[in-house]
């Protein structure tokens, strides 16, 4: 029997975050394991009048690649998919996984090598899109490897990710609207504003915000969201920060990432891990990424849940990892932290 939370959020992901149109092309992507959500992602695209393409990946299949793959296979490009990447109208990607460690044992180089051969699809998704030719979401689906995650059996975890994109109220897209106007009063508050000063028991940072443009995130392009996000001035950050967060990265745990040193906007920036480097090489607070993004205000759903867990936490706010140069382009770009697409 179907949730009616889950047939809202994929009526939300669909006339709402990506407005699929009548003739639109959509791509429907995810793992055979969120097939629910997939289908009734499905239906809403088929009831807007979109032309839906199902698009369905195995973590499975990804493992054996990923083992067995050479680098031949790893560089060669469905040219199904490329197609898909360069013409289609919409992307909605459904997250979620039967087992959230499946890449533990899987060297973390293999992985980042299958990710640079598949830059290109990234490249061309988040170029269409600031041209305002390619529109796209990422949802995540509560299955039980998550909620075993977070602490939680099946039933509250859905219940926090289901509250947390407003899907366990009578019109979800009204109260993102809400949210969005919200926003916009905090937007227009940072606008002219320069110096940021963060200090706390795991940050002394500071940077400048000087002339740079706020992007109100509200749900067009994660669900959840609920958050203002921009880029500093590049050579203005000076400070350290912690992060003893933990997360999962495509399929690998990272945790005690431990600190982050910048200075002058991250020339001469280092970074002490305190677990093996293997474990390392998939997390995503690598080379610039402390300098180049700032999120000032709070996610509306994180503000529903406690911290319960990595995959928890990175569900409510996945649109804070953002490129600098992309504060400069009407659209919003996010990046890639898998090898999936």
């Amino acid at each position: 029997m179907s949730d009616n939370r889950l047939t809202r959020l994929a009526s939300l992901l669909v006339n709402y975050s990506t407005a699929v149109k009548p003739g639109d092309w959509v791509g429907i992507l995810g793992d055979v394991s969120v097939l629910p959500a997939l289908r009734e992602v499905y239906a809403a695209v088929v009831k807007a009048g979109g032309n839906p393409s199902l698009l369905i990946d195995d973590a499975a299949m990804q493992r054996i690649m990923l083992r067995e793959g050479s680098k031949a296979q790893f560089d060669w490009l469905d040219p199904a998919l490329t197609k898909y990447f360069d013409e289609a109208d919409v992307y909605i990607r459904i997250g979620g996984s039967p087992n959230t460690r499946a890449m533990s044992t899987i060297p973390g180089k293999r992985v980042q090598e299958l990710a640079v051969a598949r830059r290109s699809w990234l490249a061309t998704r988040l170029d269409r899109a600031a041209r305002g030719e390619f529109r796209w979401v990422g949802a995540w689906y509560p299955n039980e490897a998550s909620a075993q995650e977070a602490n939680l059996s099946i039933e509250e975890y859905a219940d926090f990710v289901y509250g947390a994109t407003f899907c366990d109220q009578d019109d979800p897209i009204a109260r993102w609207q809400q949210v969005r106007d919200e926003q916009e009063g905090k937007v227009a508050y940072l606008k002219g504003k320069d110096r940021v000063v963060l200090k706390g028991p795991n940050i002394d940072l500071s940077l400048s915000i000087k002339e740079r443009e706020f992007v109100n995130c509200a749900g067009a392009r994660n669900m959840p969201d609920g958050e203002i996000f921009t880029g500093p001035v590049e050579d203005s950050v000076n400070g350290w920060v912690r992060f003893s967060y933990p997360s999962i990265v495509g399929g690998r745990a990272v945790s005690g990432i431990g600190d982050v040193q910048g200075r002058q906007g991250g020339r001469g920036q280092r970074q002490r891990e305190r677990r093996p480097a293997a474990s390392a090489a998939s997390t995503p607070m690598q080379g610039r990424a402390i300098w180049a993004s700032s999120r000032l205000a709070p996610t509306s759903a994180s503000t529903v849940s406690p911290a319960t867990s990595c995959l928890t936490r990175r569900s409510a706010a996945r649109c804070t990892w953002r490129s600098a140069r992309a504060i400069r382009r009407p659209a919003a770009r996010t990046a890639a932290r898998s090898t999936g697409i």
